[in-house]
């Protein structure tokens, strides 16, 4: 008897080591993004990228995965410049606007979200270790725009919906 696997993914060359045909033999559809906006299966989006002067060279990465040593990210990147450059992008682009900014680790979404607090813009980690009730009225406080800002650590990366949520910093 043989089982039936069928893959779904947005990205399905993450990279060279990951890609969903490394796990799948056959591809029997595909959709590019211009299509899906076109049938308005997804909305569509325009992409902002700004050039930081983070300098990873001393990061570790793992061997087998290519992925960056989250350890070693998160602690260039709280010596970085980098969330206060992230507090003026979104003053300059979004103020006022409902969003989510995925982080490195859990310390990094609550240094992150603590730093956007500090600067008078409401945000909140969330987390997998999270108390469930403290979690789930921070996403509550998220989708009615009381905080602007949702930080996590691959907590929220798919299925969420917030409908008012209109960016996201990755």
């Amino acid at each position: 008897e043989s089982d039936i696997v069928i893959g779904f993914t947005a990205t399905d060359k993450y990279s060279d080591k990951k890609c969903l045909m490394r796990i799948l033999n056959k591809q029997i559809h595909r959709m590019s993004i211009k299509e899906a906006i076109d049938l308005q299966l997804i909305t569509p989006f325009s992409v902002i990228t700004v050039e930081t002067k983070v300098d990873l060279s001393q990061v570790r990465t793992d061997f087998s995965s290519g992925d960056y040593n989250r350890h070693d990210l998160a602690e260039t990147l709280a010596h970085s410049s980098l969330t206060k450059d992230a507090i003026e992008l979104y003053k300059r682009h979004f103020h006022k606007d409902v969003g989510i900014i995925s982080c490195c680790g859990v310390d990094h979404a609550k240094a992150v979200a603590s730093a956007f607090s500090k600067a008078g813009i409401p945000s909140v980690a969330v987390y997998g270790e999270m108390d469930d009730n403290k979690r789930t009225k921070a996403i509550e406080t998220h989708q009615t725009g009381e905080v602007k800002i949702l930080t996590t650590a691959k907590l929220l990366t798919g299925g969420y919906d917030n409908p008012i949520a209109s960016f996201i910093f990755n």
